[in-house]
């Protein structure tokens, strides 16, 4: 009995300073409550925000996000607990963020995508971006971009060039190359090589007059190295690659799966990506030009990328 007053005195305090901590976040934040009023989404609740639409597994998280952004059109207004996250699709908003000269923080949930996405540009974290935004912005300044315009010039020729002598649609070079920044593997990587080996798997046991068989003596495979330079692997090295990447796919998801009681096919980091290679690889066969990464367009590509050849006319 005598404890009694002291815990009431606690749960007093306690509920003062809860009271004060709400006051002075809606005080300091009160113009992004107001913007956030104007902005559809689910509705945010003291402390948890609007996390409770995430009570699902961490394997869900992206569906349950892409659902609430259909439920709701973007751009969409979320609450991680106290902090306040706009999801937005529209590129003059994006451009004015990143022109902004304030620090911008990235929503936590960017790195539940991870899961999916990898650790890439997509799911950096804002202090990266904001380096990579002040080392880009320098290389934009006029006096440094005179110097490399002659640079940027020839190499873009030379790449020009030995696309134009390869009959094959350059859809395919153009995608890899995007979703190799936005994925972060830059040829280095796991998602998108892994994703390239089983396309070329696929097509070499389905060889037609249409399809270039890839697995020929001439196939190779380029990709940069840590120290920045270009090696070059022959077939022998690609299967094996293939095998040890699909190997260390599987152990992880076995790992996954233990973790959580989850079922493997859930576990797809590739799962947006495949749709982004599924269109390009669609709009090639349009074409009747099907032709993954044939071993002399590789070669042309990696020796314009190495050598000092001058663009003519």
């Amino acid at each position: 009995m005598e404890e009694t007053p002291y815990f009431t005195l606690y749960l007093l305090y306690l509920s003062a300073f809860l009271l004060a901590y709400i006051v002075l976040d809606v005080y300091l934040k009160a113009e992004i409550y107001t913007f956030a009023k104007k902005v559809h989404g689910p509705k945010a609740y003291p402390i948890i925000g609007s996390n409770y639409i995430f009570h699902t597994k961490e394997r869900n998280y992206l569906r349950t996000l892409f659902n609430t952004f259909d439920q709701y059109k973007l751009p969409v207004s979320l609450w991680n607990g106290n902090q306040y996250e706009y999801w937005t699709s529209n590129v003059e908003e994006i451009e004015d963020i990143l022109n902004s000269n304030k620090t911008l923080d990235k929503g936590n949930g960017y790195s539940k995508l991870a899961l999916y996405l990898g650790d890439s540009l997509l799911v950096v974290s804002d202090k990266s971006w904001e380096s990579h935004r002040k080392l880009l912005s320098k290389c934009f300044e006029p006096d440094v971009l005179e110097k490399f315009i002659s640079v940027f010039y020839d190499r873009s020729c030379d790449l020009a060039d030995s696309i134009a002598h390869v009959d094959q649609n350059p859809t395919q070079l153009i995608l890899r190359c995007t979703a190799n920044m936005f994925f972060g593997t830059a040829g280095l990587g796991n998602i998108i090589d892994l994703l390239f080996i089983q396309k070329v798997l696929k097509a070499s046991q389905h060889s037609t007059e249409k399809m270039h068989n890839p697995f020929s003596a001439n196939f190779y495979y380029y990709h940069f190295n840590p120290e920045g330079r270009i090696v070059k692997h022959n077939l022998t090295f690609l299967k094996d690659y293939a095998n040890r990447i699909v190997a260390e796919r599987k152990s992880k998801l076995i790992k996954l799966k233990k973790l959580s009681n989850a079922n493997e096919t859930d576990y797809k980091p590739q799962a947006l990506l495949d749709i982004i290679i599924d269109t390009g690889l669609t709009i090639e066969a349009s074409t009747n030009e099907m032709i993954l990464f044939a071993g002399e367009y590789f070669e042309m590509i990696g020796s314009s990328l190495q050598g000092d050849n001058q663009c003519s006319g």
